[in-house]
């Protein structure tokens, strides 16, 4: 017998009617995907926008592509993670594989021994689109090891949030429901309806049933329509496919380049805006529509032209702008890991950015996913530098905390650097931890220190 998503009243339809027209609709649609897109697929929809509009017009041509392989082969830049040892790779650089992203994100975590051995198991199963199919078999080979069922289940739920959102899944509707869960929806009936629709509906949508979908669901054809529009626009079905290239080689373009200032602080380059293609809309399509010569058929075939023209370009704008906004963010936030390096990144929770930039989160997920900053650092990726997860520190991320704040600072006792990590880093770490540490780096004690 079928499952049915449980019924609404009449208020919530009417809201969630509301709700899906505002938010699903189509140029909201656009928006956001024209936020998400790298760089390269960027170019690509503005060449295809322009072929196909004749109101819109390319003043100026990309010029990024070159600027960045002039970056490269100049040796100005190193890509923090990357294989960079290829003098002839141009922007091409080794990125870390899916395992090794989520390893990192696993060592991030709180885990205990423990668990970290049955996370890296189960990350060892994950295939190379982000699915854990083979989970059955994967658990009772970790219980036959001595632990339990529900511990491993408890893990696997911790990595389902990691990045890419989906990863982990046992099955695509499983990998849809985790994304829609890390969305960030401000409305949580529009999420549930939108988790209904995937629950219960999954093949109706494929089918592009609406007319059922929206019976069951009790909303509008029209909504139905909307909810399967955002799924396909903003959903991915395969996460792993990000980290799945030719050799593991990707293209890397960063989008912005952060530099130390001469008087202090830093200064933030818009390569995007700088140096991207240029759109206007044609004076010749405006003379067309000023013509009184010019029929009412032609007049509004102009019409709806210069309006997709106008929204495209309001949308590029917007993401130069949006991404603009969270970099000046970033760039504040993470003084210290742009002096000193990875161990002084600070949590950056996507929620709090959204609030300063005046967007919603998922605006806020979608602008800085594959795009990159140039920083003194090396080359990193936006959502590096507003870690979401970032629930713990690793022993190692603690030491080379530890070993800078002795070399800077080498008067400082036990306790002091403890309560200097509490206050600076918020790291509710005992005295005693911190002389454990110092002795595993063979360095002395403040006396010792001293004389």
């Amino acid at each position: 017998m079928a499952e049915h998503a449980p019924k609404l009243n009449l208020a919530q339809t009417l809201n969630l009617s509301q709700q899906l027209k505002l938010m699903l609709n189509p140029r909201m649609l656009q928006l956001l995907k024209t936020l998400h897109l790298p760089y390269p697929d960027l170019l690509e929809s503005i060449n295809k926008e322009a072929a196909e509009n004749p109101a819109l017009e390319i003043s100026r041509q990309d010029e990024l592509l070159n600027y960045a392989r002039t970056l490269s082969r100049g040796g100005e830049r190193s890509l923090s993670g990357y294989d960079d040892s290829r003098p002839d790779k141009e922007l091409k650089a080794r990125g870390p594989t899916l395992r090794e992203h989520l390893l990192q994100q696993a060592r991030l975590e709180d885990f205990d021994e423990t668990d970290l051995r049955i996370a890296e198991q189960l990350i060892d199963a994950i295939d190379e689109r982000g699915y854990l199919e083979d989970y059955q078999a994967v658990r009772e080979q970790i219980v036959a090891g001595g632990t339990t069922k529900n511990r491993v289940e408890h893990v696997l739920e911790t990595i389902q949030t990691f990045e890419p959102d989906g990863v982990g899944a046992r099955s695509l509707k499983e990998c849809l429901l985790i994304q829609i869960r890390e969305y960030n929806f401000e409305n949580g009936a529009l999420q549930k309806i939108i988790s209904d629709a995937v629950k219960y509906h999954l093949d109706d949508l494929a089918a592009k049933k609406f007319a059922a979908i929206a019976e069951d669901l009790d909303i509008e054809p029209e909504g139905a329509k909307f909810i399967a529009d955002f799924i396909e626009k903003n959903l991915n079905p395969l996460p792993g496919n990000a980290f799945k290239t030719d050799d593991n080689v990707q293209t890397i373009i960063p989008s912005f380049i952060i530099k130390c200032a001469e008087n202090g602080g830093f200064t933030v380059s818009n390569l995007e805006a700088d140096k991207g293609p240029r759109l206007n809309i044609s004076n010749q399509y405006l003379q067309m529509l000023d013509d009184p010569a010019t029929d009412a058929k032609t007049k509004e075939y102009l019409r709806e032209r210069l309006a997709a023209a106008k929204i495209f370009i309001e949308n590029i704008e917007k993401r130069y702008q949006t991404t603009q906004n969270i970099v000046d963010i970033i760039v504040k936030t993470q003084a210290d890991f742009l002096e000193n390096g990875y161990y002084w990144l600070k949590p950056l929770q996507q929620d709090a950015l959204a609030q300063n930039v005046g967007v919603h989160p998922s605006t806020i997920s979608r602008a800085v996913s594959t795009k990159y900053a140039e920083t003194p650092q090396g080359l990193y990726p936006l959502k590096y530098l507003c870690p979401r997860n970032f629930k713990g520190y690793t022993a190692m991320q603690i030491k080379g905390m530890l070993l800078k704040i002795i070399r800077e600072q080498p008067q400082l006792s036990d306790q002091k650097i403890a309560e200097l990590l509490h206050e600076r880093r918020g790291i509710p770490i005992k005295r005693r931890t911190i002389a454990k540490y110092r002795t595993d780096l063979g360095e002395a004690s403040s006396y010792g220190r001293k004389k």
